[in-house]
Parts: C-alpha cells; structure tokens; sequence
C-alpha cells in the first residue's frame, strides 16, 4: 500500500492487516482495505454530518439528507473521487450543505427535483462497472430505481430531497467527471 496514506487508508491497512493476522480465512488484504476504507469512509461522512447537525439544530434534515443521498448514490452511481479522505470531506459538505439551505419547495425545490430525475433519467448509472458488484444487465433497472427515488419527492415535497437528489444526479454527469479531472491533473504531480 502507499505509504503516504491518509487517515482512513491507514485505518483501513491496520484494520485489514489485523483481521488477516487473526483469521487467516479472511478475504485478502486488498480487498478487506477496499471493504474497510469504504466502511469507514461512509461512517465518517455520517458521524461528522450528525454531530455538526447537533450542534447547528438541523438533526432530522441532516438525517433526511443523509439517507437520501446513500439510497440514491447507491442505484444511480456517480462521480468516485480518488481519496477516501477527499471522498469523506466532499461527502460531508454536499449531505451538510443540503440540509442547511432552506428553500420553498414549491418554486426551487420543485424545480431541483425536475432537474434531478433529468439528469439521472439521461445518466445513471454511472461510475459504478468494476466498483458494484451488480451485472450489467440490470443497469436499466437501476435506473428506473433511480427516477422512481427522485420523483418520490413529488410526494415528499422536501426541499432537503430536492437538494440532495440535484447535487447527486450532478455527480452522475460527464460535466462531474470532466471538473474532477481537470482538478486531479492540478493537485496530482
């Protein structure tokens, strides 16, 4: 593994190596750092998400925001960063950012929600061939699960739903892809 790990890929390591030291059954270090990077990754994108909702009173949006992009990420894929660090802060901001903004739903959040259920209608899945275990074959189904998940806020009519789903489905798209490109080749020597 590389030796300039953040602190989530250096959990992940210690935790991967000592699994296979206890139980050498277990799957190979590789995929148990990939398996526990990811784990740790998630939880710590919900745990920072949570306390800092606390902290700022907005629990139940925060938790709203949270579950929305976790069941909507998983079905329509999207953009994967390169570090599990950069990863868990992108995901923090975007999950404490959409529930802290308030909007009427019925003009922006109507609106957001339309565009999300285009984009995710035109684009998911994506970015998820090598990463999910799903065969390719149900691809359409994910996204028929997708737009279902994003028009299920015509019901809701969150405007936290309606944030969460937009900045996903960007995720989804080629423009993502491009500005993180673009941004790897910056930071990336």
């Amino acid at each position: 593994m590389n030796k300039r790990q953040n602190v989530i890929d250096r959990s992940a390591t210690y935790l991967a190596r000592l699994i296979r030291t206890h139980n050498p059954n277990a799957e190979s270090e590789k995929v148990l750092f990939y398996a526990l990077s990811l784990s740790i990754n998630v939880l710590s994108s919900v745990v920072f998400s949570i306390f800092f909702s606390l902290i700022t009173g907005h629990f139940l949006e925060t938790t709203i925001s949270i579950l929305g992009f976790l069941i909507l990420r998983y079905f329509s894929g999207g953009l994967h960063l390169n570090s599990s660090l950069g990863c868990c802060i992108f995901s923090t901001f975007v999950i404490i950012l959409s529930s802290h903004v308030h909007f009427n739903y019925h003009f922006s959040g109507l609106w957001l929600t339309i565009g999300a259920f285009f984009m995710v209608l035109i684009t998911a899945p994506n970015g998820i061939e090598g990463i999910s275990r799903i065969p390719k074959a149900y691809y359409p189904l994910l996204k028929v699960i997708s737009c279902l998940i994003v028009l299920s806020n015509f019901y809701f009519q969150s405007s936290v739903l309606a944030a969460i789903f937009f900045f996903q489905a960007v995720l989804t798209t080629k423009p993502a892809y491009f500005i993180l490109d673009k941004l790897e080749r910056k930071v990336t020597p």
